[in-house]
Parts: structure tokens; sequence; C-alpha cells
């Protein structure tokens, strides 16, 4: 099954926690982040560097060192594998690089949710409970993870100030490089497909006291929400035709090559293939088997 996972990162890569310094959802989080468990982590994890050694032929050759039993990290690139993966739209080239060149930015969490449909329904866990939440859609967690108070508290982002408003010339004209700044600050902040939805703002105003935005997070010591969400399929949805699994993985599935043909016409076969995981910093999942 192939993973398309946007997720966030705050550490500094030094051991010294998750969120600058705040308290992250379970004290464990910072070990599981910074430790290796294992004295000797070779023993444990394959490195490919060349993916295209990374077959079904390979993996299924007891005489070949790589097995499905071990995991594997691929240093090469997507493509090297037959893998496909979503990107966000191109942008500007830099300076130096030719003008022809354009540079893909990662996808964005709004991104996919224009791709899956914002009334995709989703299945949101609690990571301080491990408790799933209900009634949420792609909107809410899109507007979850944009949340600028989270980002905020969660040490990701400055506070943004105001956008000066734009000044005015004798003869009635605005200032061109006011206006600019005014433009970019609005921009900055993508509008919103669907209306505001209640589930997001219910639950990030539901982890703090009283003040700020009606009740919201407000207090510096208050730890904001740390929700994952981990089930969404969307093979079924337009992000399909962006994403494929490497080469190995569509070799192997048994979906695809030991279901019954037409079942998988009726529809009749495990959906099963393809998720897309967004999980904000610090998320984790408790033990359990697949």
């Amino acid at each position: 099954m192939e993973d398309v996972q946007a997720q966030e990162g705050n550490s500094d890569g030094r051991g010294r926690g998750i969120s600058s310094g705040k308290k992250p959802a379970n004290k464990h989080v910072p070990r599981v982040e910074f430790d290796t468990f294992a004295r000797n982590p070779e023993a444990i994890i394959q490195t490919v560097d060349d993916g295209s050694t990374l077959t079904s032929e390979a993996l299924l050759d007891p005489n070949n060192p790589l097995t499905i039993h071990r995991p594997i990290v691929v240093t090469d690139t997507p493509e090297s594998i037959g893998m496909k993966v979503p990107r966000g739209a191109p942008v500007s080239s830099r300076k130096g690089e030719p003008q022809q060149q354009k540079r893909r930015k990662r996808i964005t969490i709004r991104q996919i949710g224009q791709l899956v449909g914002m009334h995709e329904p989703v299945t949101v866990m609690d990571v301080r409970t491990q408790e799933e939440l209900e009634g949420w859609m792609m909107s809410d967690l899109v507007e979850y993870f944009e949340d600028e108070e989270r980002l905020f508290l969660g040490g990701q982002v400055e506070r943004r100030a105001a956008p000066a408003a734009a000044t005015v010339s004798s003869d009635g004209s605005a200032n061109s490089r006011d206006n600019a700044a005014i433009s970019a600050a609005a921009e900055a902040k993508p509008s919103r497909d669907v209306p505001s939805r209640r589930a997001a703002s219910a639950r990030i105003q539901s982890t703090s006291g009283s003040g700020g935005r009606g009740g919201g997070i407000s207090d510096s010591d208050s730890v904001p929400p740390v929700l994952n969400q981990i089930s969404l399929e969307f093979s079924h949805t337009p992000l399909i035709r962006r994403t494929r699994s490497p080469s190995f993985v569509r070799d192997l599935d048994w979906v695809d090559n030991l279901w019954p043909a037409q079942n998988k016409k009726l529809g009749d076969y495990p959906v099963v293939q393809y998720y897309c995981l967004t999980s904000t910093a610090g998320c984790y999942t408790d033990f359990h088997e697949e």
C-alpha cells in the first residue's frame, strides 16, 4: 500500500523535545524522535542507494540480501522505483537557475483537500487519548492544520502582524510598494473552499480555559490539541491520478494480481491500496497490528 504523507516537523534534531519546549502529547515522544533504539541500526534498516535494484524479483530471491521482513530506506528518487508522488504548483526559478527550470513545491494539506474533496469524511484521532473524533470532514482537517494560533503555540510560526494600510499620495494614487505588501499578505492566507467548520474550531477551543478567541487557546502555557489522520483511502478521488505506488509493490499486490476480475468490476474488492496520512508534529499511534 502506498502512503502519501503530509507531516509537520519542528524539532531541532538535537533531542531537545518538540514544539519549541512545549509539552508533547506524550512524555515518550521525544525519545521516539531522537533515540535509535538499537546500537546497530544497520542490522535492522536496509538502505537502497540504487532504486533500480529494488524489485519484486530481488525481494523474492532467497539469495538476495534484500528482504521484505525488515524496513527499507530508499535514498534514490521516487522515479527510480517506479513511484509517482504528488507535487505542488511550480514556483519561479531561484536566482542563477535557468529561466526554463521550474521547481515544484511540496504538496500542501489544502491542495490535498482540494483534490480529495473538502466534504470528504475523515477519521481523526486525538493523540493524547487515542480516541477517534466524529463528524470531521477534510475541510475541518485543513482548518486545524492552518490554524495560526495552534502553529504559534507550537513554536512553528511567529504571530502575523497586521498589514499596513496603503498610503495615498497627493494625487490620489496609492503607494505601489505598500500595495504590493498588502497583496502579498492577502495571498499568504488562502481563501476557504467551504465555510469554516465547527468541528475543528470546537476541538481547538476545548483545550484551554477562557479568554482568547471565544474561549479558545490563549494561554502561552496551553497545549494545542495534537490530532492525527491515518486512514484516508483516496483511490476513489482525483488524487490517485497524481500518485502511483512503487513497481515492486504493484507486482506483489494481491488485489491487483489475485482478486477475481469480475468482482473488481462490481466494486467488490478490498479498497486498501492508497492511503494519505496527514499528521501534525508529535503524533503517534499506540502499538497495533494492521
